[in-house]
């Protein structure tokens, strides 16, 4: 029974044995190469064992520059410490590969000092600057030679380089430097380190549907479910902002990669013909002609589908939710305590890099959620941000130096200062000017219709007033209106006809006051004709003559001034005249 005890325990300290030497294990290099860290500078040697120095470039000036002065990673292994001074600060993290960080800038911005800060704070290294300074007459060459300052870069390069390349204005950079080409690694050891890998996008743009950058790249390996029954649904959503939610991200996105130097440098050979060829007015945007390489699918690209290095975030906002580091089933325990992370809930992957190519309103809300706002506070992390000022900043392509106060001028990151209209080229400026005179033009012109059709429906209100007011006045006063005036807008009078002459035996009867409408009595029954009577012999009848004679007045006696022989009316003083 004891001699089992024994052997239980001698086990139990084996197997702790065993876990604590695969815990602190040194970090699995590729097989292609062995490092060599001599005085802060990293080396590749081949498998065989010839002596095959690296070729000095400037990237490995800023290496060797750069280990005595950057703060060290809170991953970086005891095996690759360097002897530096360590009242000030330790080693930086030397990566298994050479690679160079990359940045296509002209010139810096607030934004740009929020990336480089996220980059500096997380052990990331100087970057190269392409393109800083220079000038462009407008958009569309700035387009032109950012692809062409790349493929000049690449051609530049050894083969076995691997070039990191970003965006500058809208990057941030949340996990280590080490977390970074760690993850690399695993994705790179797939293809033995010969394929570039790009972010991907949930959209295709500003590529045509049917063009070869949309339709003839793989399918998402994400589930077909991810997002419902409605995944990859177009006519699900309706409202263009939120038009590809629901869609999982196979794309290319240009601004963010990494990958061989040598294989980079193709796809932007392609690039820079195509785009040199191109009309200026077409050149919408670089990743166009970078995305139509990708839809050739003959070189070795791929995009990252679960946002294992880079999480894009057009249409993906939705996707991301903040973790505490802590709680997450990952591979390492962070040395901050509860620092909070954005995580992909669709993919499961917690993204070292987020490129924020969708709406930027977002970059202003997410900034006090990233660890480094929230622990701004905090003694270390105040003493390692006043190192990123005292010694960040980056190199130009030539291998200059530009400090952290040339690039930024000692702005504040976490306080966003008021907005500056950026500096426009002379032709932006002809555009802006000719586009503003169209305006102005448009305004003034709507502006004058507005009055006319203003003064036109004032007159027309007055006319409708006056035609009321006469209606009114001929309709309830027409007692006091002059007969003789017509009203206002009335058709002229009709004169009526003639009446025909008078005779004497023609007497004017007044005319009956004009009644309600009775239905006519019907007709009297018919009689039998019956012959007149005769006048009795007694009453003869008179002559003619006789008759007119009575009738007719003595000659004296006609009033003057009558044409008609009527007597003119009397005063009702006079008496009636004598029969």
């Amino acid at each position: 029974m004891k001699r089992l005890s024994t052997q239980r325990i001698a086990l139990g300290v084996f197997l702790a044995a065993c876990l604590f030497l695969f815990t602190h294990r040194s970090p699995r290099l590729p097989a292609t190469a062995d490092i060599d860290v001599i005085a802060g500078t990293a080396t590749r040697a081949p498998v065989d064992g010839s002596a095959v120095a690296a070729p000095k470039t400037h990237a490995h000036d800023h290496a060797t520059k750069a280990a005595a002065s950057e703060p060290a990673s809170d991953m970086a292994p005891e095996s690759t410490a360097v002897p530096v001074d360590t009242a000030t600060t330790t080693a930086s993290y030397i990566p298994p590969l050479d690679i160079d960080f990359v940045i296509p800038l002209t010139s810096s911005h607030f934004n740009f000092c929020r990336s480089l800060y996220s980059a500096l704070i997380n052990d990331y290294p100087h970057p190269t600057l392409i393109n800083y300074g220079n000038v462009y007459e407008d958009v569309f060459k700035a387009r032109v030679y950012k692809i062409r300052g790349i493929a000049d870069y690449l051609q530049s390069q050894p083969a076995e380089k691997v070039a990191f390349i970003m965006d500058g204005f809208d990057v941030w950079y949340q996990l280590s430097y080490r977390e970074f080409v760690d993850r690399y690694m695993d994705m790179a050891r797939d293809t033995n380190f010969t394929t570039a890998i790009f972010g991907a996008d949930k959209k295709c743009w500003p590529n045509a549907p049917l063009s070869a950058a949309c339709s003839a790249v793989p399918e998402s390996p994400l589930p077909a479910n991810a997002y419902g029954e409605h995944t990859d649904d177009e006519n699900y959503i309706t409202v263009r902002r939120f038009k590809n939610i629901n869609f999982r991200p196979r794309w290319l996105n240009s601004g963010n990669m990494i990958g061989p130097a040598s294989v980079l440098s193709k796809i932007y050979e392609r690039a820079n013909y195509s785009i040199t060829h191109a009309e200026p007015n077409s050149i919408f945007s670089d990743q166009f002609f970078i995305a139509d390489v990708y839809g050739q699918q003959d070189l070795p690209m791929e995009v990252d589908f679960y946002s294992k290095l880079f999480q894009t975030m057009t249409f993906s906002h939705r996707d991301i939710i903040f973790v505490a580091d802590d709680e997450m089933s990952y591979p390492r325990k962070s040395p901050d305590k509860r620092r909070m992370l954005a995580f992909n809930k669709i993919s499961g992957s917690l993204p070292p890099i987020l490129h924020f190519n969708g709406p930027k309103e977002y970059m202003d809300e997410w900034w006090p959620k990233m660890w480094w706002y929230r622990r701004r506070n905090d003694p270390e992390l105040i003493a390692k941000s006043q190192h990123v000022y005292k010694t960040g900043g980056a190199y130009d392509i030539d291998g200059t130096f530009i400090s952290w106060d040339t690039l930024c001028h000692g702005v504040d990151v976490h306080t966003a200062p008021p907005y500056v209209p950026p500096k426009l080229s002379t032709r932006e400026k002809a555009d802006l000017e000719w586009k503003n005179a169209l305006e102005l033009k448009k305004k003034e012109q709507e502006q004058a219709a507005s009055a006319q059709a203003a003064a036109a429906e004032a007159v027309g209100q007055a006319a409708a007033a006056a035609q009321a007011e006469v209606v009114a006045a001929d309709s309830g006063s027409a007692d006091k209106l002059d007969a003789s005036t017509p009203p206002m807008f009335a058709p002229p009078p009709v004169a009526p006809p003639p009446a025909p002459p008078l005779t004497p035996f023609d007497v004017p009867a007044a005319a009956p006051p004009p009644a309600a409408f009775e239905a006519p009595p019907p007709p009297p029954p018919p009689v039998a004709f019956e012959a007149p009577a005769a006048v009795p012999p007694e009453f003869p009848a008179p002559s003619q003559d006789k008759l007119q004679a009575f009738l007719a007045p003595p000659p004296d006696a006609l009033p003057a001034g009558d044409a008609f022989g009527v007597p003119p009316p009397q005063s009702p003083a006079d008496p009636p005249p004598a029969l």
